[in-house]
């Protein structure tokens, strides 16, 4: 089953109020989707604590989260399993009370049991933004970053082949403020085990965070025998494949 970003995935939510939360607008992921929380902020370096939900049953994994918080601003990576599909909200917290902040909340359906890949972590203090994994674990992975951007209101502009738009909506966190944050992704989703992948932008130069993060792909099914094919004897079997 091929990873996808599922349908239900809700608007990002953003603000440029000093406040200790927010929260999404409801939404209903199917049952076993993956929820990912991608978070950005321009406002100091600081990152988030555990999502929380209400409604539906969400099974938080705190050991999969990726995190960087540099030169006063933070990009991080939580990732949740949904065990009861139903009507739903995630919030999210910083780790102190911050303006300039924003998350989204990506669902992900065709995910492996165990879905995070490699992982890996950027920061500069006058750069464009741009964090490489050097070899992925999998293949046909969602490569992805949440990035924070200390300099500028500016929302950053993807490499080729990447994409801030999520289900229709912009992950990008611009409340008219100082300071953004975004939630990035390569769109293929088509790289082979052991490959290069980079999540950068072309613009602009700023002082930023960034954390990326690789999404595994479920292993696929052996393939179905053709029942036409099962009880050929052996003559026949070494014929059909010379």
């Amino acid at each position: 089953m091929a990873l996808a970003i599922d349908s239900s995935t809700p608007a990002a939510v953003s603000t440029n109020a000093s406040v200790t939360n927010l929260t999404t607008a409801s939404f209903t992921p199917p049952l076993s989707s993956l929820l990912i929380v991608i978070f950005g902020t321009g406002w100091s370096a600081t990152g988030i604590n555990s999502p929380s939900n209400t409604g539906g049953g969400v099974t938080w994994n705190a050991s999969a989260a990726v995190s960087e918080t540099a030169n006063n601003s933070g990009g991080a990576v939580w990732l949740g399993t949904v065990t009861t599909s139903a009507s739903m909200t995630v919030t999210c917290n910083p780790t102190a009370a911050i303006g300039q902040w924003g998350f989204g909340v990506a669902v992900i359906t065709g995910q492996a049991a165990s879905p995070v890949g490699a992982t890996n972590v950027s920061t500069s203090g006058n750069g464009l933004p741009s964090c490489t994994i050097a070899s992925l674990t999998g293949s046909n992975s969602l490569v992805l970053a949440g990035i924070g951007n200390a300099t500028s209101g500016t929302i950053g502009t993807p490499g080729t082949g990447q994409s801030i738009t999520w289900n229709g909506h912009s992950f990008g966190y611009n409340s008219g403020g100082g300071g953004s944050g975004w939630g990035q992704y390569l769109t293929g989703m088509n790289l082979a085990a052991g490959a290069s992948a980079t999540i950068n932008d072309t613009a602009p130069t700023i002082h930023y965070a960034e954390a990326m993060v690789e999404i595994l792909a479920a292993t696929g099914a052996a393939p179905t025998p053709n029942p036409q094919m099962v009880n050929w004897p052996q003559a026949m079997w070494r014929s059909a494949y010379r």
